[in-house]
């Protein structure tokens, strides 16, 4: 699959899953909180003017707004379905573009504020992304970023990996199409190599609790994102039936604790600044 394909397939993922996503979205939505709480820590004054790329619902441009109600607010998602949602949520609070992150299309040094929140895992090329932030930042602006990485979704891939080999035997083929997320060193390294002059990263973990397995594919795919069932080559069938279930089954006995199964996010956080 190209580049441009899969970045389609990804819109049209979120599109339908808008009107399903802050239903779900409970880890998004801590982590919105605490991106908030940093920018607050960290931004000396208020912004004159803030941009949210991947702005989903508006639940982070929400945060943005708690925080300082008279910043000019703009917001970018590629999915036309979670900027309808934005837009309800915001009234006319913000102006919102579609759009990618690997192409932000705004001109250069003209924003105060740049902000992201548990979009930047499905970047495929993010040093370009992080080129594109620094481009539209004004010299004295900041750039405050969150997203999964590290061992999310560990126990899960783990439980998958399992499954593969109970049913096929050695099946890695498969199971080297997940997901894999970037460790905070790597993203440390990115942010000063494309050019910002005063970095920080910290990561934190959270964990969320489902039911069974079925529960935890059904919060993710209610979200737009993809997951062993639903992606990574799901083709469907009574053999791709037989994976989920080793799936939950492995996942259950490792992991279960008290009845529900635990689900790890690793939270990047990073604030960088142009100069």
């Amino acid at each position: 699959m190209t580049v441009n394909a899969e970045k389609r397939r990804s819109e049209r993922r979120f599109h339908r899953h808008a009107d399903t996503y802050d239903q779900y979205a409970l880890i998004q939505r801590i982590v919105a909180e605490k991106l908030g709480h940093l920018v607050k820590v960290n931004c000396l004054r208020s912004p004159a003017s803030a941009l949210d790329v991947g702005c989903g619902t508006g639940i982070m441009l929400s945060e943005i707004h708690k925080h300082y109600p008279d910043t000019r607010l703009y917001g970018l998602d590629p999915a036309p379905g979670m900027l309808s949602c934005c837009t309800k949520r915001l009234a006319s609070s913000a102006v919102l573009t579609r759009g990618f992150a690997e192409s932000l299309p705004y001109e250069d040094r003209i924003f105060n504020l740049l902000v992201s929140s548990s979009t930047f895992q499905w970047v495929r090329d993010l040093d370009v992304c992080l080129k594109e932030c620094l481009r539209v930042l004004k010299p004295d602006g900041m750039f405050c970023a969150a997203f999964f990485g590290g061992k999310t979704l560990w126990e899960l891939q783990e439980s998958y990996r399992q499954a593969l080999t109970d049913c096929f035997g050695v099946g890695y083929d498969q199971a080297e199409r997940l997901q894999s997320f970037r460790k905070e060193k790597e993203v440390e390294d990115l942010l000063r190599q494309v050019g910002f002059k005063r970095t920080r990263v910290v990561m934190e973990r959270e964990i969320e609790y489902h039911l069974n397995v079925s529960a935890l594919l059904r919060s993710i795919k209610n979200i737009g994102a993809t997951t062993p069932a639903y992606g990574a080559g799901a083709s469907g069938g009574l053999g791709w039936r037989k994976v989920l279930n080793a799936m939950s089954e492995r996942y259950r006995v490792r992991f279960q604790i008290n009845g529900l199964i635990p689900a790890t996010y690793d939270v990047i956080y990073m604030v960088g600044y142009p100069q």
